[in-house]
C-alpha cells in the first residue's frame, strides 16, 4: 500500500539516522561511498485493547568510481559509475494477540551519473549530484543539489536530496522514495 510519512512523524519516532559520504581521489580518478541508515519505531493503540509496535530499518549504500572531465578554477565535473544497495526491514508486533510479523527485502542496481561543484564567490559554492540506474529494480535515480560555505578547516553545506526506486515484480517493495532537506559538515584533508 502507499505510505506517506510526514517529517514531523519521522522525527517524533526516530531512533537513529546517519547519512554520510566518504571519498578519496588521486589525479583524475576518485572513489566514493554514500551511506544512509534510518531506524524509526512507533507504537500505540490500533483498536480498543490492541496495541501495535512498528519498527522500520533502512540502509542505502552507493559506492561509485569517478573520473574528472572538467577541472577549472571555478568548477569541477566528474562522471561516476557504481552500484546502489537498498535494504528495508519492517517489524510489526501486536501486544494483545502476541503476534509478530516481519518482512524484509534488498535490492542491487548499477548506476551512472555525474557530480560537480561551481564556485559562486571565494567562499560560496554550489554542488550537485545526479545518477540513474537499473538492475533488480526497474529504475532508480537520485538528485541532490545544495550550497556550501568554506571555512578554514571545514565546509558547511545545506542541500535537498531526492532518491527513488520503481519496482515491478518485487514481493516486498513497490515504489519507494526518500526526499528532504539536509545540512552537514564537509572535511577535506
Amino acid at each position: 500500500s502507499n505510505v506517506d510519512i510526514d517529517l514531523d512523524d519521522i522525527l517524533d519516532n526516530l531512533e537513529l539516522a546517519v547519512m554520510g559520504t566518504a571519498a578519496m581521489s588521486k589525479g583524475k580518478w576518485s572513489l566514493a561511498a554514500d551511506m544512509i541508515y534510518l531506524n524509526a519505531e512507533a507504537d500505540g493503540p490500533i483498536a480498543p485493547g490492541l496495541n501495535a509496535d512498528v519498527e522500520v530499518t533502512n540502509w542505502v549504500i552507493t559506492p561509485v568510481v569517478g573520473y574528472n572531465v572538467v577541472d577549472t578554477d571555478r568548477g569541477r565535473l566528474d562522471i561516476v559509475g557504481g552500484a546502489r544497495y537498498l535494504y528495508l526491514k519492517a517489524d510489526l508486533r501486536v501486544d494483545a494477540l502476541g503476534a509478530q510479523v516481519d518482512d524484509s527485502g534488498s535490492n542491487w542496481d548499477g548506476v551512472i551519473g555525474a557530480r560537480g561543484s561551481v564556485d559562486l564567490a571565494e567562499k560560496w559554492y554550489l554542488l550537485g549530484y545526479l545518477d540513474i540506474g537499473t538492475g533488480e529494480s526497474d529504475l532508480t535515480w537520485q538528485a541532490m543539489g545544495g550550497i556550501g560555505y568554506r571555512f578554514k578547516w571545514f565546509d558547511l553545506v545545506a542541500a535537498y536530496r531526492y532518491l527513488r526506486w520503481d519496482f515491478d515484480d518485487n514481493p516486498v517493495l513497490d515504489n519507494l522514495y526518500i526526499h528532504g532537506p539536509g545540512a552537514g559538515i564537509r572535511f577535506a584533508f
